[in-house]
């Protein structure tokens, strides 16, 4: 991350910003914007043609310790920029204070350069959560916070127009989307779905991170992976209790059209029904040491003649040992290939920022698999 905070010292001196615009850069501590609202492909943050983000390391910005940063795209003009301060997944000591704190230096600089803020709401309907928003002719910034969870600070361009999402047109929204359309084949057989990344960071965030990806991949990106977390009450190191959060989302995935199914232990012919139709899975599986060599060395190694490398492609590990329950994991199920008899994985971490997905044979995942997954469909 030095690089990235050297590129941002770098631009400073390079991108077009109208006066009054190199002011609020100068707040913001990093020359974030720009008169066209333009993102600059000189950040190389990683991601896809609708989100860049990146974690930041020893980087201040709005003389805060940020930690966090994601840039929302429409062909690549931005139309927000989120900067994630403090929070109970990265704040690791006295979060409450820090997020108070937080809280209150950007109300009161904000306060202090532009004055008193409206309030609103953000996102769909069971979604909605309560900011304070300060509009100026060149910049829109709205902050939200929750007292034991997260301060996010959104920027927008000045013509955005900040209203929670009526349920309706998400669903509408969603019901227009040609999942069939999305379904990726290639010539060694498979079969697959890039499903945009949510990053957990360090944190056991696997559950909000994955349900994060479903919601986005579902066009809504508007709800983040802290609003998950806060909802489903998970813990930095302890993570989230994975049927627990079943009971609370179910319902609000359904207010925009969203169903969410439990389907019990992975099985191939489920996973082949669900990605022909362009939907992934939530599987709940044991990541220990020997299932991530394993994923890794056959991702790796697999190629050449589909039906030479059935024969061949990793399907054992030691017999002696069994999956460690203390490595429980959370992540999508996005492909299969029938011919080799493996499936794609895709996991919300950096490693995997690319959007790649992981192929393991079927065998083995059932043996780590915890007998959970859950279906997302319209």
């Amino acid at each position: 991350m030095k690089k990235f905070c050297l590129l941002f010292l770098l631009l400073g001196a390079m991108l077009p910003a109208h006066a009054s615009l190199e002011a609020w850069n100068n707040w913001l501590g990093a020359p974030l914007l720009n008169r066209q609202w333009r993102y600059d492909e000189r950040f190389r943050l990683p991601g896809d043609v609708h989100t860049r983000s990146a974690y930041l390391r020893d980087t201040k910005l709005c003389g805060l310790i940020a930690y966090e940063i994601k840039f929302h795209l429409d062909e690549g003009r931005i139309t927000a920029i989120d900067i994630i301060f403090s929070n109970k997944g990265d704040t690791a000591d006295h979060v409450r204070r820090q997020i108070a704190y937080a809280k209150k230096k950007l109300r009161d600089d904000l306060n202090k350069m532009i004055g008193k803020p409206e309030s609103t709401r953000l996102g769909p309907d069971r979604f909605k959560t309560k900011a304070e928003v300060w509009k100026t002719p060149e910049i829109i910034f709205a902050l939200e916070a929750d007292a034991g969870d997260y301060v996010i600070l959104h920027i927008y361009p000045p013509a955005t127009i900040l209203t929670a999402e009526n349920a309706r047109d998400v669903r509408q929204k969603i019901d227009a989307i040609d999942l069939a359309g999305r379904v990726q084949r290639n010539d060694f057989g498979d079969v697959f779905l890039v499903v945009p990344q949510v990053d957990q960071g360090d944190k056991g965030y696997c559950v909000p991170a994955t349900y994060g990806r479903i919601l986005r991949y579902y066009g809504i990106d508007t709800i983040s992976m802290h609003q998950l977390a806060a909802l489903f009450q998970s813990d930095r190191d302890d993570g989230t209790d994975i049927f627990g959060a079943h009971k609370k989302i179910a319902p609000l995935f359904r207010s925009v059209g969203i169903n969410v199914r439990k389907q019990g232990d992975i099985a191939f012919p489920a996973i082949q029904k669900a990605i022909d139709r362009g939907t992934p899975l939530i599987w709940v599986l044991y990541a220990d040491p020997k299932y991530e060599d394993i994923r890794l060395i056959n991702t790796r190694s697999r190629g050449g003649d589909p039906k030479a490398w059935r024969r061949n492609k990793i399907t054992k590990s030691r017999a002696d040992s069994l999956p460690k329950s203390e490595c429980g994991h959370v992540c999508l199920i996005v492909g299969y290939n029938s011919l080799t008899e493996e499936i794609a994985v895709s996991n919300s971490w950096s490693s995997e920022a690319d959007g790649r997905p992981t192929w393991v044979p079927f065998r083995v995942a059932k043996k780590y698999s915890a007998g959970e997954s859950y279906l997302c469909t319209p």
